[in-house]
């Protein structure tokens, strides 16, 4: 099933956003921040997912969020963001929950610091999300200079031995060249977000807009029966075109 994801609308009221998505989507991944925060919207969500024919899946707050934080007292902010929203995920009914890893700031710069503080955070996480029945999948990262978790071994250092699965970003894969490493791992994917780029920045261009192969991708992931998240940064018209993309090649999703 293809679900849409926009931070445009993270800018909207929650109506209007549900609104505009039904007419055309199925399946909603709301990033849980801005006028999206969850505990901020709960009660209001559960009352509308009564009338709304959607299903929903979570993107955890990311902007400030660096749960590989230096600070302590950071961090414990960070972890109190996530646990509120992963509290709202599941008051709601809503089962997977993406997450990022943390990133390097000017004075925690070396990476194994870094997945080192990140490991330490998940084990936190992990244990909330299995009390409350959460599928947690941290998402591999562009090619930036603050981020880590670009290759699959990365995610597999972070994950080894946690019940925390992975999510699976195509346009993210393709600045690092890394699409087919990454799928040699399909059967840890909970998610997977599409868009595109031309291989050099994380542009998130509608499908096609881009260099990224994605019949082969998709034949490739015949065997994965999770849900793919239309990523469209600038919003609707982007994810109607990405349809269109799919539909005009012959792409069954």
């Amino acid at each position: 099933m293809i679900y849409i994801s926009s931070n445009s609308f993270t800018h909207m009221h929650l109506k209007d956003v549900l609104n505009l998505i039904e007419p055309h989507f199925r399946g909603f991944e709301i990033s849980a921040e801005g006028t999206l925060r969850l505990p901020d919207i709960e009660n209001d969500l559960k009352e509308y997912m009564e009338s709304y024919d959607m299903r929903f899946q979570v993107h955890a707050p990311y902007s400030d969020i660096n749960i590989a934080a230096g600070n302590p007292s950071i961090r414990k902010a960070v972890l109190n963001e996530l646990i509120g929203a992963m509290r709202s995920a599941h008051s709601l009914g809503i089962y997977v929950v993406t997450i990022h890893p943390g990133f390097r700031t000017p004075l925690y710069r070396r990476a194994e610091d870094v997945r080192k503080r990140t490991i330490e955070t998940l084990k936190i996480l992990e244990k909330h999300a299995i009390d409350l029945g959460i599928a947690l999948a941290l998402e591999n990262m562009p090619l930036t200079f603050i981020t880590v978790g670009r290759e699959p071994w990365e995610l597999e250092e972070m994950t080894d031995g946690l019940e925390i699965r992975w999510c699976f970003d195509v346009g993210h894969a393709n600045t690092t060249g890394t699409i087919d490493k990454f799928i040699e791992h399909r059967e840890r994917f909970a998610n997977i977000h599409i868009h595109d780029n031309m291989g050099k920045e994380d542009e998130h261009l509608p499908l096609g807009d881009g260099n990224i192969p994605w019949k082969q991708i998709f034949s490739s992931l015949s065997g994965y029966r999770g849900n793919f998240v239309l990523e469209m940064d600038r919003g609707m018209d982007d994810a109607l075109k990405s349809m269109d993309f799919l539909r005009n090649n012959g792409i069954k999703v």
